[in-house]
C-alpha cells in the first residue's frame, strides 16, 4: 500500500507550504484523513498504524523529525480513531521524545475545530 501521509508531508516540505506565515484574513482549512494529519505539527502520527509504507518516499528520511504545518498551535492529529487504537494512541503519545507533544484523536464522524484561541474538539 501507498503511504499518503509521508508523501504529502514531502510535497508539502518541498513547496514550503509549511513555512507559510498566517494569513491576514480569515481562512478556512478542511483536512480530511493525511490533510488533518498535515495540519498539525507532526506528521508520524500517520505510522502508528503501520498501514503505509513510508520508503515509498525518496530519499527515506526519520518522520519523527518532519514537521507538518503546526497550524492548531503545537497539537497533531491522529485521524480515524477508534476505541481499537486507544493504546496504540496512548503509547505512542508517551513515548521518549512525544511525551510533551498534544494528540488530539479524532475519530471517524468528528471533528476538531480551531476559531483564533478557541478549541474545540467534537
Amino acid at each position: 500500500r501507498a503511504c499518503a501521509e509521508p508523501y504529502l508531508a514531502d510535497l508539502v516540505e518541498a513547496t514550503s507550504l509549511s513555512r507559510q506565515e498566517g494569513t491576514a484574513s480569515p481562512a478556512l482549512l478542511v483536512g480530511i484523513s493525511a490533510g488533518a494529519i498535515l495540519a498539525g505539527r507532526r506528521v508520524d502520527t500517520a505510522l502508528w498504524k503501520g498501514w503505509d509504507d513510508p520508503a515509498v518516499v525518496s530519499p527515506p528520511r526519520r518522520w519523527d523529525r518532519v514537521r507538518g504545518m503546526d497550524l492548531a498551535r503545537g497539537m497533531s492529529f491522529f485521524p480515524h480513531y477508534a476505541e481499537e487504537w486507544a493504546e496504540t494512541v496512548k503509547t505512542n503519545r508517551d513515548a521518549p521524545g512525544f511525551e510533551s507533544e498534544h494528540v488530539v484523536a479524532i475519530p471517524e464522524a468528528g471533528a476538531y475545530l480551531f476559531f483564533d484561541d478557541d478549541i474545540e474538539a467534537r
